[in-house]
């Protein structure tokens, strides 16, 4: 579910589910903007060092995804759009 890419403030906290993971209800958290070397699509070179230091300083993980089909692809770029955050696949 796209609600498992929600930031959470407080880690290994129960957030509404039996596994702690947030429901879709819940406040929706977005990322500050971003590096201006960044922008939407492939990240490589300066912007990807960019991205990870900026990610480091202010403290987020960037979800790293294995995909096998069009499926799996098309719902970690449709969370990574909804809840506003940068994803490797």
């Amino acid at each position: 579910s796209a609600a498992a890419f929600v930031p959470s403030a407080k880690f290994g906290v129960s957030r509404g589910t039996a596994l702690g993971m947030s429901t879709v209800a819940e406040e929706q958290k977005t990322f500050a903007k971003l590096p201006a070397t960044v922008k939407a699509g492939v990240v490589t070179g300066q912007a990807l060092d960019d991205l990870l230091n900026y990610a480091k300083e202010t403290r987020f993980a960037i979800p790293g995804v294995n995909v096998v089909g069009t499926n799996s692809i098309n719902a970690c770029m449709e969370a990574a759009a909804k809840y506003g955050g940068p994803i490797m696949v």
